[in-house]
């Protein structure tokens, strides 16, 4: 197990992708649509919120803060 775990490598790719990732300012849509996903994710499966239903309560939550509904 320890030599296969050793003989593992990370793509150069997704190093160079995940670099890019940590410096990129996220827009206010970019960071809206993320925490949506993240609520969207961890809500229960039997729950009857949809993607734009929590959009609109994070936006009045929030007061729109420069954020399009």
């Amino acid at each position: 197990m320890k030599d296969a775990l050793s003989s593992l490598r990370t793509e150069s790719a997704l190093i160079h992708a995940l670099e890019r990732a940590v410096t990129k300012t996220l827009s206010a849509e970019e960071l809206l649509e993320q925490r949506v996903s993240f609520i969207d994710g961890t809500l229960d499966v039997d729950n009857d919120l949809t993607r734009a239903a929590i959009q609109r309560i994070l936006v009045q939550q929030t007061g729109g803060a420069g954020w399009a509904p």
